[in-house]
């Protein structure tokens, strides 16, 4: 069972070539949760050839959610926050991890899901990294004996809980050039992590923390089917030079 952190600057291909591994591993999953923070991967639930059906929470939902209900009832969920403050979202991601672990370990029916996959977007903003949300710690840390696998995607490892990267089974680096965050990434990485400042966009390094074993994957033609509607271009980047 994998536990994956996603890492790389904004723009440089990490967001994409997850939505490429949601794809291939997804329907695989009894359950599948992705914690789509700003929106970006509405691709993945376009209607005709959806992956996941969405739910946006806002406040009244955010108080009224049965969430071990709700995902034995629909199974994969893109949840999209709406309106809702920094200990909200926290709070929101919190049970989500609580609901895939009791779905997973405690319910004792013939309909209980054997799998789930917890993935979330933009998650140093999402989790605190001088305490680690406990339902998180317990998925991250325990799950995997469950059936429970994640996938965390940030472009900031200098804010993530250092839980998060050292317990994830495989890293997958894109280009990262903040010596804050190279130094972050060194704390749990197998190899010096100042060698992702020379890669370019959309190439990565795939690290398994168990064997050692690291390797440059070239991910521009990763398959992706469905469309990542990035916020990354602004109206004036086409008015400048470079």
């Amino acid at each position: 069972m994998a536990r994956v952190s996603v890492i790389g600057a904004s723009g440089t291909g990490k967001s994409y070539y997850t939505g490429a591994l949601l794809e291939d591993r997804v329907p695989d999953f009894d359950i599948a949760v992705h914690f789509d923070l700003e929106d970006e991967e509405g691709g993945l639930s376009v209607e005709g050839n959806a992956l996941y059906g969405t739910l946006v929470v806002d406040k009244e939902r955010f108080e009224s959610i049965d969430w071990p209900k709700c995902l034995f009832n629909h199974r994969r969920v893109r949840v999209v926050p709406d309106a809702l403050d920094d200990e909200e979202i926290a709070e929101l991601y919190g049970r989500i991890s609580a609901a895939a672990m009791a779905l997973c370990k405690d319910l004792e029916i013939d309909e209980a899901p054997d799998s789930a996959l917890v993935s979330c977007d933009e998650a140093h903003q999402v989790l605190d990294k001088n305490k680690l949300d406990s339902r998180v710690n317990r998925m991250q840390t325990g799950g995997r004996k469950h059936g429970v696998e994640t996938i965390h995607l940030t472009q900031r490892p200098a804010l993530m809980p250092l839980t998060i990267l050292s317990q994830s089974d495989r890293r997958v680096y894109f280009h990262v050039s903040e010596q804050r965050d190279i130094e972050k990434i060194n704390k749990a990485s197998v190899f010096d992590a100042n060698e992702l400042k020379d890669l370019t966009a959309r190439e990565a390094i795939v690290e398994n923390k168990h064997s050692g074993e690291f390797e440059k994957v070239d991910t521009d033609n990763c398959g992706r089917e469905r469309p990542h509607f990035s916020g990354d271009d602004g109206l004036l980047d086409d008015a400048l030079p470079v």
